[in-house]
């Protein structure tokens, strides 16, 4: 059996988190946790839940480490900038 790797945060963001979806817009989230090839596998496991919903499922995950979206915050990265700012946060670990 797989372990997935725990999860500190998931954000959504994009055209969802700001209320100008379409039909055809994927759905982005952020997923905050530590370990790269972890976060990897976290991916690939939500991969397989949705494809289990959906056939063809539309979305996008960006896996970052709390350090490293520390890092991309201090040094005001635009994209991550506006995955925080403008996103919702749906989850914590606690």
């Amino acid at each position: 059996m797989n372990r997935v790797t725990p999860l500190q945060a998931v954000y959504l963001f994009g055209s969802h988190a700001r209320g100008e979806a379409r039909p055809d817009s994927d759905v982005d989230l952020c997923l905050v946790a530590d370990g790269a090839e972890q976060q990897l596998q976290t991916a690939r496991g939500f991969r397989r839940a949705i494809r289990e919903i959906h056939s063809k499922p539309a979305f996008t995950l960006i896996p970052i480490t709390p350090a490293r979206l520390a890092e991309k915050r201090f040094r005001h990265d635009h994209f991550f900038h506006s995955v925080l700012s403008e996103g919702i946060l749906l989850a914590t670990e606690n």
